[in-house]
């Protein structure tokens, strides 16, 4: 009996608005005085600082009317950045932010004032890592931190492996590390296992012929190698890490001088945008005497939560995106995780159906790996000590693209094309020969929608993203900064786990200071993983590394937790690019949460767009599912960077007057018949081999999301989640 997805997944009643901070009108067509006039405003002003300090500096000097030695370049880069405060929805600083609304009977979106709006302001994770590194090495505050062991610790017959990362400016490399095992090493593990400072764990091994400073040396030669971690060290779940640093240094003037800077984040974050200058200059002065480099671009990071009057849908509008993602699910073909299928077939060739610790699974001498494209790619000899990971184990980002059903479909329809058409339609008699599948998704995913007008009759929507592990995935980053949307991440993680007898546990780790970033989140389900970064959750609800036992039964790669004697499954909720230049127990399992499942329903033109420059707009009735595109290469780029007006060449590639030029998740937008904008346009791409231009559909005239009658874009993301008696 064929399923519908209603009798499959429910759609939360809660959704999330994303949009900017500057209406699209206020950005429209503007001129060096108006670009001015914007600049000189204090939330445009606040905003750019935050965004780039060097360039708010020749900013203040330019509206102050110092003659400029790149005044052109000057106004093309604010251009940009008042384009992105006014159209591009995706959140960042104070140009953007989120909102969570409801489904109800009716329609009605409108924004409150800037000033209303809710900001979260931190200290840049770079910097906070660096810091942390600083006091680490003091003896004073050393002496007095308890210490746990490293959580990618794993013994190999007679030594011991693990992870130690270290910095070169501000990238963290990791490398695998093996070191001869001993009586005394295995003691201090085991006494630092609960936590314990440097004299509970020296006077743990002293001996008739090891005296105390000794053994102290000893501790503290296990610290700086990593082998022992402190209890301040970095952790991206739960509070704020500034409150837990706070919380945990032992040095009563650092201590005080990380009250003093939360006070001003705080005062900072319940004012206005009049005077904040003052906050910065203080707080930077505060930060600047623990003297720690660091790049003024990457001080202090803010989130943006957006006030609203009104945030409502209508319930008809769900009704067009279960159709949208119903139609995606079909175009859509499942593609196999090459690096899983690859892990199962080696692991049951080695270990059968035997149950084998994680480390020891993953390593490339007592296991099989993971994540390389060869065995040549890694290795390890007895002779070498320590073996940067940092590049071995990527995996190239394309996977292999058989010939699927849906690339004829395609490629019949774009030869039916008529010549000049923009436009490719699809229909329910297109449809019918592919069938839907809700039984390879995950237990609840994200549908992401741009609605391109407010028409309630026939609202245009844009199926922007479909997909994720969890419906998490896109939203955890946002919890601390809103707490309504993390009560409603909660109840979906509660959703997943009712009734299921295993353990979700949330992936905690940091693969890089500033990663830092996007990373940090609340605390969302009951247990976590952590690994190379510290979980402030109670030690009974941490599943260790080394307590993770992995076999293949039936064909599936099962996680077991020795401890609660449960099936583990990990879950990621944040939008991190874990598959690149990651670690392999990271990356195995953050790819272990969507094994045999359809990770996400994203169109693809896949073979149907090869040798083609163009690709039309794809829809079915209201439905977008793909936007129009043009590639254009290097030699069209160097002609046209020397046309004075670009009529004649718009005209030749059919392209509107509005576009989008897309950098995989950056999108400017460009107004072809308006000279500065061109300007800009022609500045960006002249060094580029290749760019790809996307229609701009957004109707500023009829907008969902208004403030006083002025309009904005709009991402809406919509949560589904699998009904449990399926």
């Amino acid at each position: 009996m064929r399923q519908e997805m209603t009798e499959t997944y429910t759609l939360a009643k809660d959704y999330v608005l994303r949009t900017h901070n500057l209406s699209t009108n206020e950005v429209s067509r503007l001129n060096v005085n108006s670009i001015k006039e914007l600049c000189a405003s204090p939330i445009v002003s606040e905003a750019i600082f935050l965004a780039s300090p060097e360039l708010h500096q020749e900013m203040t000097k330019y509206l102050k009317g110092k003659t400029m030695k790149n005044e052109d370049k000057l106004v093309q880069s604010l251009l940009k950045y008042l384009l992105r405060m006014g159209h591009r929805c995706t959140p960042f600083g104070l140009f953007s932010g989120c909102s969570l609304g409801k489904i109800a009977e009716t329609t009605n979106i409108e924004l409150d004032a800037s000033t209303e709006h809710k900001r979260f302001t931190r200290i840049d994770m770079s910097y906070i890592c660096s810091l942390v590194q600083q006091l680490e090495k003091t003896h004073e505050i050393r002496k007095e931190l308890k210490y746990y062991p490293n959580t990618s610790l794993y013994p190999v017959g007679n030594k011991l492996r693990y992870i130690e990362y270290r910095y070169k400016g501000t990238n963290r490399r990791h490398y695998t590390v093996s070191i001869d095992n001993s009586k005394y090493i295995d003691l201090i593990l085991k006494k630092a296992t609960k936590g314990a400072n440097i004299e509970e764990l020296a006077q743990f091994i002293v001996e008739p012929d090891i005296s105390i400073d000794d053994a102290k040396t000893f501790i503290n030669q296990l610290i700086d190698n990593q082998i022992l971690i402190s209890s301040i060290s970095p952790s991206v779940t739960g509070e704020n890490y500034l409150q837990i640093l706070m919380d945990k240094i032992p040095d009563e003037n650092t201590k005080n001088r990380l009250h003093t800077i939360d006070e001003l984040l705080k005062k900072l974050d319940s004012n206005t945008y009049e005077n904040n200058f003052t906050y910065y200059k203080q707080l930077t002065d505060i930060l600047d005497s623990f003297e720690i480099a660091y790049n003024k671009k990457f001080l202090f990071q803010t989130d943006l939560t957006i006030s609203t009057q009104q945030n409502t849908l209508s319930d008809k509008i769900v009704k067009d995106i279960h159709k949208g993602v119903e139609i995606l699910n079909k175009l859509v073909p499942y593609q196999e995780d090459e690096k899983l299928t690859k892990f199962r077939r080696k692991f049951f060739d080695m270990f059968e159906e035997e149950q084998v610790p994680l480390s020891l699974a993953l390593d490339v001498e007592t296991g099989v790996g993971y994540g390389f494209n060869s065995e040549e790619d890694y290795d390890i000899s007895p002779l070498i000590n320590d073996l940067n990971l940092s590049t071995s184990n990527r995996i190239a980002d394309h996977k292999k693209i058989k010939w699927t059903k849906t690339d004829s479909f395609l490629n019949k329809k774009l030869m039916e094309l008529e010549k000049d058409a923009i436009e490719m339609l699809i229909t329910d008699n297109d449809l019918d020969s592919f069938t839907e599948n809700w039984n390879n998704l995950p237990l609840s995913f994200t549908a992401i929608i741009h609605l391109l007008n407010n028409d309630n009759d026939n609202p245009l929507i844009n199926m922007s993203y479909v997909g994720g592990a969890s419906a998490t995935y896109m939203l955890g980053r946002f919890t601390q900064a809103d707490k309504n949307i993390e009560q409603f991440l909660k109840k979906i993680t509660q959703k997943e786990s009712e009734e299921r007898d295993v353990v979700f546990a949330e992936i905690a780790h940091l693969p890089e200071k500033r990663t830092g970033n996007i990373i940090n989140r609340s605390h969302l389900r009951t247990h976590e993983i952590p690994y190379l970064t510290k979980s402030t959750l109670p030690s009974e609800q941490q599943i260790a590394i080394d307590d993770i036992w992995v076999s293949v039964e039936q064909d599936r790669i099962v996680l077991f937790s020795k401890k609660l004697n449960k099936e583990v499954i990990p879950r990621m909720a944040t939008a991190h690019n874990f598959s690149y230049n990651s670690l392999p127990i990271y990356h195995f399992l953050c790819d272990i949460q969507t094994q045999h499942l359809r990770d996400n329903l994203v169109f693809e033109w896949r073979n149907a767009a090869i040798n083609r420059d163009f690709l039309p707009r794809i829809r079915y009735k209201n439905i977008i599912i793909s936007l129009a595109q043009w590639r254009i290469g290097k030699k069209e780029i160097q002609k046209i960077i020397q046309l004075n007006d670009l009529t004649e060449w718009r005209k030749e590639k059919k392209l509107p007057q509005k576009i989008m030029l897309s950098d995989d998740d950056n999108e400017l937008v460009i107004d072809l018949e308006h000279p500065l904008s061109v300007k800009a346009f022609l500045s960006t791409i002249k060094n580029r081999q290749q760019i790809t231009l996307v229609e701009y559909l957004f109707d500023e005239k009829n907008a969902l999301v208004t403030r006083q009658g002025k309009a904005f874009c709009n991402e809406l993301f919509f949560s589904f989640v699998k009904q449990n008696k399926i």
